[in-house]
């Protein structure tokens, strides 16, 4: 579920302009609970476009409530790349 987009625009991209995506986990508690992205748009020439920042988590649709990332998941969640800046917060209060 997200619960916070914000887009910042630094340059164009133009029709038929190549464009990298870059996707790097910025903020996530240890438990995989809840996390944000850093997603950089890069033109070829190495020009950043764009910024779009994600917040975000995973949540139990049963329970209608957040849920903490299954464990034969985590270790691959935790091998995304990290931004420069990365938090890693302690895990959240115990769900039921």
């Amino acid at each position: 579920i997200l619960f916070r987009e914000e887009c910042l625009f630094k340059r164009e991209i133009r029709l038929g302009d190549q464009v990298d995506l870059l996707v790097r986990l910025s903020k996530a508690r240890a438990d995989g609970s809840c996390w944000s992205f850093r997603n950089e748009f890069m033109r070829k020439d190495g020009q950043l476009c764009a910024v779009l920042n994600v917040e975000g988590a995973w949540i139990d649709t049963q329970k209608r409530k957040i849920a903490i990332l299954p464990a034969e998941l985590m270790h691959r969640f935790l091998d995304l790349p990290h931004s420069a800046d990365v938090e890693l917060l302690a895990p959240s209060a115990s769900r039921s």
